[in-house]
């Protein structure tokens, strides 16, 4: 009697479904918190002391004053743009080769990271850079 019924259980199981839902497409946002407008001004002045003036005549650096608001590289033939938007608290690259990406800060890895990839602006543009020098650009 105990074996029918052992086996009578395991006739009565189901399988249950699962529907998993389909990732979203499109761009990954990643929606981090508003710094102090303090914090993030620092981090703007701290990714600017890291431009050194050019060591060549090739590049032209221009900034914005002491406002942080834009740094341009200028090179022969083309031009580099680096605008902050203070509103969204992001920074805007420009750049002829790789188009227009945004970046914005990472507290815990203390730099500006991609908003779609993660990937850092200072190795983006010392690519970008390097496809139009011989050399590598000091940060």
């Amino acid at each position: 009697m105990l074996r029918s019924a052992l086996v009578a259980c395991r006739l009565t199981q189901t399988r249950t479904k699962i529907t998993i839902p389909a990732a979203g497409g499109g761009r990954r946002r990643r929606l981090k918190p508003k710094l102090p407008k303090d914090n993030f001004w620092t981090a703007c002045r701290l990714q600017w002391s890291r431009f050194h003036p050019p060591v060549n005549d090739k590049f032209q650096l221009q900034r914005d004053g002491s406002a942080y608001d834009e740094l341009v590289i200028h090179t022969n033939s083309k031009e580099f743009v680096i605008e902050v938007l203070s509103s969204k608290q992001q920074i805007e690259f420009s750049s002829p080769v790789s188009g227009l990406r945004t970046y914005q800060w990472n507290a815990m890895a203390k730099r500006w990271e991609d908003e779609t990839d993660s990937h850092d602006i200072e190795g983006l543009l010392t690519r970008d850079l390097m496809r139009f020098c011989a050399g590598i650009p000091l940060f």
